[in-house]
């Protein structure tokens, strides 16, 4: 296994592809919601500069290990990655935000679904969000590994 870090790369520093601090990825996959089979594919912008080797204390796992896991990893803010759906319905697209980034600007984030109307309040949506957010990390990670 690769060395363990606990430092985090600063604001706006880490692993860059092209100068590009997001990658778009289409995700394909279903999860069972009370014995149904449901189609959570969707688009995911993946941030570019998570440090793989970042050794997470309070787990005792790198952020590699925490998405093998079903864990989102240890962004540079020093809190879990968060998955945020853009136009606020599940299933649609979503991009990996720090947990900072996405309470600093949570009312311009959360702007499109009235007060109350979001799909956490249907236990069935947030379930099945629940359990694709679980099968969406390790299968990051496996595109990291090659699938091992």
């Amino acid at each position: 296994m690769g060395e363990r870090s606990s430092q985090l790369p600063s604001e706006g520093a880490g692993h860059k592809i092209s100068g590009k601090i997001y990658t778009p990825i289409d995700y394909k996959g279903t999860v069972k919601v009370n014995g149904e089979v449901k189609d959570v594919s969707r688009r995911v912008y993946q941030r570019n500069d998570i440090d793989l080797v970042y050794f997470d204390e309070t787990t005792g796992l790198t952020n590699l290990e925490r998405m093998q896991a079903g864990k989102p990893p240890i962004g540079a803010d020093r809190n879990p990655v968060e998955l945020h759906h853009i136009l606020q319905k599940e299933v649609g697209p979503m991009a990996e935000l720090r947990e900072t980034t996405h309470q600093e600007y949570y009312s311009q984030l959360h702007g499109l679904v009235k007060s109350g109307a979001s799909f956490r309040n249907n236990p069935l949506l947030n379930k099945q969000y629940n359990n694709f957010r679980y099968n969406y990390w390790k299968w990051r990670a496996s595109l990291i590994t090659g699938g091992n």
